[in-house]
């Protein structure tokens, strides 16, 4: 037996991948434009690379960087995935429901009452979304109509290696999906989902009252809110067919997505696109101060919150 000291200890293994090379990986993945999850922010500090990557083609692009200083794909793989913070190729496909989470982790009266709540408002919001739909259908002076702000859209969207190293211009696109009827309108109905920063505050509501005043034969819209977490709209099919028809493709300016959306349906009819002016956005705070002149309290004299209204009408 040996009764010596292991001098083996401390020394790197000698397949060890030397730090440099380790560093410059890590560089190499710093300098990949990366975005926060949009759906669940509060809940992953994940960071996404753009949706057209895969670690094949990542590795692809380092070791044609690197010539034969790079590492293996195996060792860029490990890390890749050790990276801090954490890194996702593909983008949430879906909105991600806190409610319905929390009830699946924790078994209490309290979260199971909450839970139980949270559904029935839920389907209570579905069938009245349905029975609106329908009575647009029927009715001659009903419109309906669903809106919603897809996820930015990204400039340069290409294949071309250095296009993954460039600044990113981005894109809103506002969908607006509606029954597309013609004549005298008198009652408008829309859905949206419960973003308050978007949708559900005092600013949109001026700009539907004001348009009741001025618009037309226009004598109502109604503006209902979805469950949060389950804000099923038709403009979310929309956004999903642009972002299918996206695929291997290259847009190098912001018209090259109005025509993208433009052609990614055909049938029954292509997608119409508005593509806004400086001069056609507008700052609703002014507006805002001068139409709501109550805003804290309702004609009753009860506290409004408007982070938890449900139903505005103008």
């Amino acid at each position: 037996l040996y009764n010596g000291r292991d001098k083996r200890k401390g020394k790197p293994a000698h397949n060890a991948t030397l730090a440099y090379k380790v560093n410059k990986v890590r560089n190499f993945l710093n300098e990949i434009p990366k975005v926060p999850s949009h759906y669940c922010r509060k809940q992953s500090s994940r960071l996404y690379l753009p949706p057209d990557l895969s670690i094949a083609n990542l590795y692809e692009i380092y070791s044609k960087k690197e010539n034969s200083e790079a590492v293996n794909i195996n060792v860029f793989r490990k890390i890749s995935k050790e990276f801090e913070p954490p890194l996702a190729i593909f983008l949430p496909k879906k909105d991600q429901c806190a409610v319905c989470n929390e009830a699946e982790r924790k078994i209490t009266t309290e979260s199971n009452e909450n839970y139980k709540k949270h559904r029935e408002r839920k389907e209570n919001i579905a069938n009245m979304k349905n029975k609106d739909k329908n009575d647009a259908d029927i009715l001659e002076t009903v419109i309906y109509a669903s809106f919603d702000l897809q996820t930015v859209l990204t400039l340069l969207y290409a294949g071309d290696t250095q296009i993954y190293f460039s600044r990113k211009l981005s894109v809103m696109n506002f969908t607006v999906y509606d029954s597309r009827k013609k004549g005298e309108i008198e009652h408008v109905v829309f859905y949206a989902d419960t973003c308050g920063g978007q949708y559900r505050n005092q600013n949109v509501f001026a700009a539907l009252l004001y348009a009741v005043n001025t618009v037309g034969n226009i004598k109502t819209i109604d503006i209902q809110f979805m469950e949060s977490g389950h804000s099923y709209l038709e403009a979310h099919s929309i956004h999903a067919t642009i972002e299918k028809y996206r695929r291997h493709r290259n847009l190098y300016v912001p018209s090259d997505y109005k025509c993208l959306i433009e052609m990614c349906r055909k049938k029954p009819f292509p997608y119409e696109v508005y593509q806004n002016r400086f001069d056609d956005i507008y700052d609703l705070q002014d507006l805002s101060t001068k139409i709501v002149t109550s805003r804290k309290k309702n004609v009753k004299g009860q506290a409004v919150k408007w982070i938890h209204l449900k139903w505005l009408r103008s």
